[in-house]
């Protein structure tokens, strides 16, 4: 045995389990230099093999320094130790960015870390003493094999296939693009947003060599898709999010444009990847620039002559994807100020006639230190399957807005599909091979919410009646909330005896509590009401409108039944049809999921909805407007908020 252990350690230096384990090694280093994972100036392959063979020969030459100038101190078996021990810091550093995808913890990230250095390690043992062991070199090649089979797999696919809609939205127009930025036709100068912005150490010289320009001196650049023809068409000001900086970002949204210039909106995707992450490292601080960026492109576009009468200065919608969503929620904001809060420089006055937001991030900045809140329609679109901005925190920035609001969550949806350049995968690097993609949208089905969504927000709001008709069928909740009376939403105080606009009673409820509404088991600062039984309202008077109210279910779907009296007496009753109701979403954003069968519930409200019309049928007698009270009753534990009679 002595003497085996003696052939093995000998063997190590010389193009044994050493150099096996540095290659390895070097795989993992090259999520320190993540900048060529998503791009295409390099062939991936090509940059990927590039990058690991230079690390890989950097890590031969360090063991060769080490054989020969210190070997009496660092025997093999002390460098095979470091080695494995870096190995086990990368691998566990790659899963703990994955950790908030899911239902984890620490036995999972330090099961997960071990399993796969002891295979690495097994194969390399195995490669490395063919000879001495070569049945441990067949079993460390077949765990290995398994290990790349469950790392290329994208996991199951458990959802049912996708059928499209009964209805469409029939293209009535031409659509014209143009590309303005430098040396065009459309030449609108530059920028200096370098004082909103903290640039990382050195990357001036490199965004400078691969631009041709620095934060203070952007300049315009995006594209605009009009339709022919048309007159005062209204305008979707677009961004995309931080993504790598070297991608084509704004061209991702092309499908979105041409859709809605095809049917009468105006569509202009902002260039901002000079905002964007490289090397692993991107901007800080640089979303207010986003924002103003957003309202500059916009006002470019506005004061062109060229464009006077075919784009509405009334009706200018601001949007973006994932920090862009955030941007576009921001600038709406600054354009109804007249100066900008933490600068005091004057603000464009841009007339915003609401905010499309997909899949947004949330309080990365705040005007004035104050959390954004927006008096114009805000419509927010986000994916179950999101394995980015997985918190869902779009619903926050829903709860702060005042004027018309609706949110769709799409499931099965991810992050990076509704940017038809960013691929598959809302991770980058080794990270992503962690992630569950089997179950995803196929990105046309993606794209087509996204795009009968917007032309509904900007066009026809009344199509969101009837959604369901127009939109891929893999299932989706829908909140929208107009002008209303809101008779109890949870946010006054801590008090179950106290509602908004309205006297609870409570006595008939089996559970009855007050808490946050937690959309992906974690986050959220929207207040609901958690019940089983019976919850009422005592309300002295109603207007005229719908009846409506918010509900999610805490698992499976809702069961509700909602019965109004008015002063005289007179009762009508309403029963939403269960199946027509969203069910909790259970998604397993991670492979080893399916394995431990752990799933996270992620949900959203939706909208039921009791019109005038279905009163008048049921009871002609019955009058809204003396509403008197209020009863809801469910079976299962469900979630309700908003509730509202809707005066628009």
């Amino acid at each position: 045995m002595k003497g085996i252990w003696k052939k093995l350690n000998r063997g190590a230096f010389n193009g044994g389990r050493l150099a096996w384990l540095a290659g390895f090694l070097a795989l993992f280093f090259l999520d320190e230099f993540p900048g060529f994972y998503f791009q295409t100036k390099i062939p991936h392959a090509a940059a990927d093999v590039a990058l690991w063979g230079i690390y890989f020969c950097a890590l031969l030459g360090i063991l060769a320094l080490i054989k020969k100038f210190a070997s009496a101190i660092l025997t093999p078996a002390a460098t095979e130790l470091i080695l494995l021990g870096l190995l086990i810091y990368e691998v566990s550093d790659v899963l703990r960015t994955t950790s908030s995808l899911g239902p984890s913890s620490d036995t999972y990230i330090y099961g997960a870390t071990a399993v796969v250095v002891a295979i690495i390690w097994l194969f390399a043992l195995g490669m490395g003493a063919r000879k001495l062991y070569p049945m441990a070199t067949v079993l460390g090649g077949l765990l290995m094999a398994g290990l790349v089979f469950v790392c290329a797999w994208p996991g199951p696919k458990t959802r049912p296939d996708v059928a499209q809609g009964e209805k469409t939205i029939p293209a009535t127009y031409k659509v014209e693009k143009i590309t303005y930025g430098p040396k065009s036709a459309y030449d609108y100068g530059e920028e200096n947003y370098a004082s909103y912005l903290r640039l990382p150490k050195g990357q001036d010289r490199w965004r400078k060599l691969f631009f041709g320009y620095t934060p203070a001196h952007v300049p315009y650049e995006g594209d605009l898709y009009l339709p022919v023809g048309a007159k005062n068409a209204p305008l979707l000001v677009f961004v995309h999010g931080n993504h790598n900086m070297i991608e084509d970002n704004k061209g991702g949204y092309e499908y979105l444009g041409r859709y809605l210039a095809a049917r009468g909106v105006a569509f202009q995707s902002v260039e901002q990847s000079h905002f964007n992450a490289y090397f692993g490292k991107g901007l800080s601080g640089e979303n207010d620039a986003r924002a103003l960026s957003l309202l500059d492109h916009a006002d470019k576009i506005l004061n062109d002559p060229r464009f006077k009468d075919r784009i509405d200065r009334d009706r200018v919608f601001l949007g973006g994807h994932s920090r862009g969503g955030e941007a576009a929620a921001v600038a709406a904001s600054f354009a109804e100020l007249p100066y900008n809060p933490d600068t005091g420089r004057a603000t464009k006055d841009i007339k915003v006639a609401g905010v499309l937001a997909v899949a947004p991030t949330d309080g990365q900045y705040k005007p004035g230190d104050r959390p954004v809140d927006l008096n114009v329609p805000y419509f927010l679109v986000t994916g179950a399957w999101d394995q980015d901005v997985s918190s869902l925190e779009g619903m926050d920035q829903y709860l702060r807005a005042g004027a018309w609001r609706g949110q769709l969550f799409v499931d099965y949806a991810n992050h990076s599909q509704f940017n038809s350049n960013w691929g598959r995968l809302d991770r980058e690097g080794l990270a992503a091979l962690a992630l569950a993609t089997g179950n995803i949208l196929d990105k046309a089905d993606q794209e087509r919410f996204l795009e009968v969504a917007a032309y509904a927000f900007i066009k026809d709001r009344e199509l969101f009646n009837d959604l369901k008709a127009y939109a891929p069928q893999s299932g989706f909740a829908l909140a929208t909330q107009p002008k209303s009376r809101v008779l109890a939403d949870f946010e006054e105080d801590a008090d179950l005896t106290t509602a908004t606009n309205a006297a609870p009673d409570i006595k008939g409820a089996t559970t009855y509590q007050e808490g946050a509404f937690i959309p992906s088991d974690r986050g959220g600062t929207n207040h609901v009401a958690r019940l089983i039984g019976t919850y009422a309202l005592n309300v002295d008077g109603g207007e005229d409108g719908a009846f409506a109210l918010d509900v999610a279910a805490k698992s499976g779907r809702a069961d509700i039944k909602i019965t109004l009296i008015d002063a005289a007496g007179e009762a009508v009753h309403f029963t939403p049809k269960k199946d027509a109701l969203h069910a909790a979403h259970e998604t397993g954003l991670l492979k080893w999921q399916y394995a431990a069968k752990k799933w996270e519930y992620k949900r959203a409200l939706e909208t039921v909805r009791f019109t005038k019309s279905a009163m008048a049928k049921e009871n002609p007698t019955f009058n809204i407007k003396d509403l008197s009270r209020v009863e809801i009753t469910v079976g299962g534990l469900t979630e309700i908020d908003n509730i509202r009679i809707e005066s628009d």
